[in-house]
């Protein structure tokens, strides 16, 4: 059973044959398929080989691009984009806006990965194509190597978070791939809010720095938009899911550099725990007779399953002299040997007889010591 909601896309199998493939593969795949906890989100990050990390990508490559463009949008199915720089992505946008001046494009909600140095005229041709943008932390990591290649007066407006936000671009935060970034999201939040890299070294001018609760909506209204769920996840709000986590800190309050150590004390998903640092176990107490024997009837079964699989233990170390045959003695022969007890018991309460009931107990007691001494072992006084 899931602990945590997916949704994922299909990046194109095969160089030369991403059409073919697609069509194939979701031949019985609609987009949306699936329920609140596993559903298919389109295409992508990698759509055709011919626009995946190509800086130059030639006509008969764009032609392909729109091929599984067109295909997409007679899908109804949103497509997502890996894109590194800003200086070659007029290559990808050509092709959106060839799509879009033939079918709009914006209903379906197209996305543009990374893009970490997004310029303020592309990221209003995006906007224009209703496009959004999907910007993660990588530069934590490898900060100071872009520092090295661009200079500062580049990394002080990389990414563009504030200006993004004031074109009223849609963004959704996150960590990329675990060999980009931890997935870490409060290390993604403190990153976003003081634009420093692992290093310390900063980077992001002030004004492309956005508030806590801007970052904090990015991270979760603003990814949500990406999944058409905007409007049943990411807030905590009357008749949205159950998804909720219980922080060890104020988010809102604690000093900036203490963000990225906040740790969750509880996780909720759909109203369910799904994680706390300790455990914990719920139970209920049967109310049926037939309840309790099937309860009962789990435990043994469970304690039988176990002994035999580790049965090659027995008579050896203290798990197979003491360990193992304690556990078949008051786990597995007791319990058998309960209802006579029972009875017994029953019998003393009506006769009696007390005395032969507990110098019965007394004697079991005292040879069950024994037998732990002859061991080796001592547990008594």
């Amino acid at each position: 059973e899931l602990t945590l909601r997916v949704r994922y896309r299909l990046s194109a199998p095969r160089a030369g044959r991403e059409l073919e493939d697609f069509k194939e593969l979701t031949q019985m795949l609609p987009m949306g398929f699936g329920d609140d906890w596993l559903r298919f989100n389109g295409i992508g990050e990698n759509v055709t080989w011919g626009l995946y990390n190509n800086d130059s990508p030639d006509a008969a490559q764009k032609q392909q691009l729109y091929d599984v463009l067109r295909w997409a949008v007679s899908r109804g199915m949103t497509a997502t984009f890996h894109w590194r720089d800003d200086r070659p992505l007029h290559h990808l946008l050509e092709v959106l806006e060839r799509v879009n001046a033939e079918t709009p494009i914006a209903k379906l909600r197209w996305s543009i990965a990374h893009v970490n140095d997004a310029s303020p005229a592309s990221l209003k041709r995006m906007r224009a194509l209703g496009v959004g943008w999907l910007m993660q932390n990588a530069f934590y990591f490898r900060g100071e190597a872009f520092i090295g290649q661009r200079g500062s007066d580049a990394a002080r407006l990389v990414p563009p978070i504030v200006t993004a936000l004031r074109m009223k671009l849609p963004v959704g935060g996150g960590t990329d791939a675990h060999r980009v970034m931890t997935p870490n999201p409060f290390v993604s939040l403190q990153w976003m809010l003081d634009g420093k890299t692992m290093g310390g070294i900063p980077m992001r001018a002030p004004a492309e720095l956005p508030t806590r609760l801007e970052a904090l909506r990015i991270y979760t209204q603003g990814s949500a938009w990406f999944t058409f769920e905007e409007h049943v996840r990411g807030t905590l709000t009357v008749g949205q899911l159950a998804d909720l986590a219980v922080l060890d800190r104020d988010y809102l309050s604690v000093p900036l550099d203490d963000i990225g150590r906040t740790v969750s004390l509880l996780t909720m998903v759909g109203g369910r725990i799904v994680y706390a640092p300790e455990a914990r176990s719920v139970t209920e107490v049967p109310e049926t007779f037939g309840a309790l024997f099937r309860q009962r009837f789990r435990w043994a079964y469970g304690t039988f399953q176990t002994l035999w699989k580790h049965r090659a233990a027995f008579g050896r170390g203290t798990l197979g002299w003491v360990g193992m045959p304690n556990h078949l003695m008051f786990q597995v022969l007791f319990p058998l040997l309960a209802p006579i007890g029972d009875i017994v018991l029953a019998y003393s309460a009506v006769t009696g007889r007390w005395n032969a009931v507990a110098s019965g107990y007394l004697t079991f007691i005292g040879r069950f010591k024994e037998m732990i001494k002859v061991s080796g072992y001592s547990v008594f006084p």
